[in-house]
């Protein structure tokens, strides 16, 4: 039999080069630790608190989960079936894309891929024939990704049921969490129509037990009980808080509004915000954001106007100097149709703004912009003019994407000099580029270059090497999609996004930490949100909605508030 160990003695030249490459190691790492900044004292709290989340872990309902993929398997053979059933056996399975590619173009439907983003595309058609939604419905429905999902969470459950080291520290540059496993952080947004049911969650929770889709549809009818769509709609309920306990949770309301205003001195708006907190009835920040770009009043533009609706869109798809692109993206999200959009905003704008979205769109129509070919000329206009309504209402938020960048530029042309602007600094100091928070803590940008790096808007026919270029400052990072190292340039849309995302989860670290000095035991934190298990009775919510959103002393001024909900099983509120 063959020798496994091998003692020293036996290979003294080996072992010598073994320990000698041992003692390169430490060497490297003694470097290593010379080189980099010494680890904030919040930041190495923040750290142990964040393990002591992931050592309590979050409840799974195992018995749900298991029926549930019984269920899935029921369903995805019904629709199998019915694919059948509709293209005459040309489609025998659902997941056979090709085919179902082939039985489209037989119904003038040329499609290169039929993933979600193009199935959406798709549905928002109006000139298809029944046959052929019906089979791009049935496709949608099949591909919910609720299965995968279910299976993670048994996958890692531990033998109590909890999935336990979800949550990761410092995962982004700005410092936000991330999730790992069970991917807490990407649970699938429930249908509007499922929001608006509230329906009670033991109810719907026995019907997904008996695995069986017929009796979801009888409960909840052809459309909201399409099981696999329902299964996703309740992704959230699979988590539960243990015997005895509730899950009491809050989120901070509009958090990322909230720090642009505050951090940006955009005055009215922080004023606004504090306005809602102290009267929620007031209009909230939606209607205003549609109020400015419509160009009418708060009176007249109710809450229940459609517009508010391209307010929503514009607020959380325009703050960080995006543009039609940006908006367009985020109208899909929130099931927006854009076309109808234009011909009010046409009318609300006047010949100045109207001027400059036709030149734009003329620009980018002859530079063969993409999204030029995507949206029709009615629908692009409508997009560019919210995105210059929007900005013509946020002033100072547009001059603190000029002023970060300038001060980006200016720490870099001159190392060594801190060049404050936006209630922030920038340093540039051992191979990087510091950002420092209000907070005091910093963002690291590796190895700041100033380099020469083409406009959006360069004429994409032209060679690369004749397009127009302008110089920016660029940084090394790791790609978030091939998590390679990358070269890219900070803009100053990106720069204030960086600030604002980092300062609001500063923020939730705040709210974390006076959570558990008062005794709610924190089990998990998604995004903005902070997720507690009590036991049942013990606790109060508007007092932990008040309690997180106490402020440190370098947030004075900033409007924060919350909102939660206490239960059994989790949910999106």
């Amino acid at each position: 039999m063959s020798t496994l160990w091998n003692e020293p003695a036996d290979h003294p030249a080996d072992f010598e080069r073994f320990a000698d490459y041992c003692d390169q190691d430490i060497l490297s790492e003694a470097e290593a630790d010379r080189r980099m900044m010494p680890l904030r004292q919040e930041c190495q709290e923040a750290y142990w608190r964040n393990e002591r989340i992931n050592d309590r872990g979050i409840r799974v309902d195992t018995e749900s989960a298991v029926a549930a993929l019984k269920l899935v398997e029921r369903a995805k053979e019904r629709l199998d079936g019915q694919m059948r059933e509709l293209t005459g056996g040309q489609v025998q399975a659902c997941s056979q894309v090709a085919a179902l590619k082939l039985w489209l173009t037989g119904h003038g439907i040329d499609v290169d891929s039929i993933g979600k983003a193009e199935i959406e595309d798709l549905l928002e058609q109006e000139d298809l024939s029944p046959p052929a939604r019906r089979a791009i419905e049935i496709r949608q429905e099949y591909a919910k990704t609720s299965v995968a999902k279910l299976e993670a969470f048994l996958n890692r459950a531990c033998a109590d049921g909890r999935v336990r080291g979800s949550f990761l520290f410092r995962a982004a540059g700005t410092g936000r969490y991330s999730s790992t496993g069970a991917q807490l952080h990407n649970l699938p947004r429930p249908r509007k129509s499922f929001g608006d049911a509230h329906l009670d969650p033991a109810t719907l929770f026995r019907a997904i037990r008996t695995s069986d889709p017929e009796w979801l549809r009888l409960l909840y009818g052809d459309d909201l009980g399409q099981p696999l769509w329902l299964v996703s709609d309740a992704i959230r309920g699979f988590l539960w808080a243990g015997p005895g306990n509730d899950l009491l949770c809050a989120d901070y309301s509009g958090i990322e509004g909230a720090v642009a205003a505050w951090v940006a001195g955009e005055d009215w708006k922080v004023r606004a915000l504090f306005d809602l907190i102290a009267d929620p009835s007031l209009p909230d920040m939606y209607r205003r954001a549609a109020a400015g770009i419509y160009n009418t009043t708060l009176d007249e533009l109710t809450k229940k106007d459609p517009r508010r609706q391209v307010g929503k869109v514009s607020e959380l798809s325009l703050q960080y100097q995006g543009g039609v692109g940006a908006f367009r993206s985020m109208a899909r999200n929130y099931s927006l149709k854009i076309r109808p959009v234009f011909e009010p905003v046409w009318e609300a704008a006047d010949a100045e703004r109207r001027d400059r979205a036709v030149e734009r769109y003329e620009d980018c129509s002859h530079r063969n912009e993409l999204l030029t070919k995507q949206l029709s000329r009615e629908e692009w206009l409508a997009a560019e003019l919210v995105k210059l309504g929007w900005r013509a209402t946020h002033p100072a938020i547009v001059q603190a994407w000029k002023d970060l960048e300038a001060a980006c530029r200016a720490a870099v042309d001159t190392p060594g000099r801190q060049v404050e602007a936006v209630k922030c600094a920038f340093l540039v100091r051992r191979g990087f580029l510091w950002l420092r928070l209000p907070s005091g803590r910093c963002l690291a940008y590796g190895k700041p270059q100033v380099r020469d790096v083409e406009v959006p808007w360069a004429d994409k026919e032209q060679p690369p090497e004749r397009r127009e270029k302008r110089p920016v400052v660029t940084v090394l990072g790791v790609d978030s999609t091939t998590k390679q190292w990358t070269r890219y340039p900070l803009y100053g849309g990106l720069l204030f996004e960086n600030v604002v995302q980092a300062i609001a989860l500063d923020l939730l670290d705040n709210g974390i930490a006076l959570a558990e000095a008062a005794g709610y035991p924190v089990i998990g934190h998604v995004h903005d949100e902070i997720i507690t298990e009590v036991p049942r009775g013990w606790g109060d919510l508007a007092a932990f909605e008040r309690l997180i959103c106490q402020l440190p002393a370098w947030a004075a001024g900033l409007p924060l508030t919350a909102g939660g909900w206490r239960g059994k099983r989790y949910r999106k509120d």
